[in-house]
């Protein structure tokens, strides 16, 4: 495992290189899926369908090309996401700072 540590005023940050077992093969599937022909886009999407969470990205081509396995968000759909245990009750402002 690469590690390093990384200095920034006063605080450190620790980086560390992990490898899923299975990362490769669920990138060439995506990729296959997606009808990538390579699939370094497709290494972002793997690592978030295993670790079951969602890239959160500005590149709009990423986004669009990705749509349909719901991997996928920009800064903005993150933000005003809203699911039904996050919804506002009537007396709640809509916004936690109001």
């Amino acid at each position: 495992m690469l590690s390093a540590s990384i200095r920034s005023g006063t605080a450190a940050i620790h980086v560390a290189e992990r490898m899923h077992v299975e990362l490769t093969m669920t990138a060439w599937r995506i990729a296959s899926e997606l009808g990538w022909a390579k699939a370094y886009d497709a290494e972002y999407l793997a690592i978030a369908r295993l670790l079951d969470t969602r890239v959160v990205t500005l590149d709009m081509r990423l986004r669009r090309g990705a749509d349909r396995l719901g991997l996928v968000v920009t800064p903005s759909e993150l933000i005003h996401d809203t699911t039904p245990e996050q919804t506002p009750g009537p007396d709640e402002p809509a916004h936690p700072l109001g």
